[in-house]
């Protein structure tokens, strides 16, 4: 009876994918997961980059007008909203402007702790 059951491999496929099933899924939810943060961070830097245009093409842009093109970009893909800083310096006699935003967003991942992330973004262009 033994031997028997010690040469039995019934049920071993099931008994091999309860345990390599659930690092698998792990594994799934977070590149799920890294997806989702690396488009949050391409988005970011998408509506700063919006931000730059405005600054470049025009140079009477404000900081509110800036922050609002940006914080409404980002509101319009329902992501929170950001915050942003506008500078100009003149740089060898050429006026810069500078735009940055920083995110943070939290993120409550399936096995792990809440993730609190801070994304940040900035683009330098000249005013012309």
């Amino acid at each position: 009876m033994l031997k028997r059951f010690v040469r039995a491999d019934q049920g071993t496929a099931a008994i091999e994918f309860a345990i390599v099933g659930n690092v698998f899924m792990m594994f799934l939810v977070a590149i799920a997961y890294f997806g989702i943060m690396m488009w949050d961070e391409s988005s970011l830097d998408w509506a700063v980059q919006k931000g730059a245009r405005m600054a470049a093409l025009d140079k009477t842009v404000t900081q509110s007008q800036i922050a609002t093109a940006v914080n409404g970009y980002l509101t319009s893909i329902g992501m929170s909203n950001a915050t942003v800083s506008y500078s100009v310096a003149a740089s060898n006699g050429v006026n810069v402007a500078t735009i940055s935003a920083n995110l943070t967003k939290a993120y409550s991942v399936p096995f792990f702790s809440n993730l609190n992330l801070t994304f940040s973004s900035s683009a330098a262009v000249p005013q012309s």
